[in-house]
């Protein structure tokens, strides 16, 4: 099984490894990730694997937090 790995900063390569282990035991069969950087991320990555999405990147986050804000406000 094939994915994506996107990063906002250079991914070594055990650093990879475990993110597809992680992966791997998720799907339940062996997982592949190919790397790209994407700076606008910030920080953190985005992971998507058979059109499944799973974003951990800080732009994620941020968008999130400005999104509960917004919805507080009276």
């Amino acid at each position: 099984m094939e994915g994506k790995l996107i990063a906002a900063h250079p991914v070594d390569d055990e650093t990879l490894r475990r993110v597809e282990e992680r992966f791997t035991r998720y799907f339940g069969q062996s997982v592949t990730l190919q790397v790209e950087l994407d700076r606008a991320l910030m920080a953190g990555f985005v992971v998507t694997v058979n059109h499944l999405r799973f974003d951990y990147s800080v732009r994620a986050k941020l968008s999130a937090m400005k999104k509960y804000l917004l919805t507080q406000q009276s």
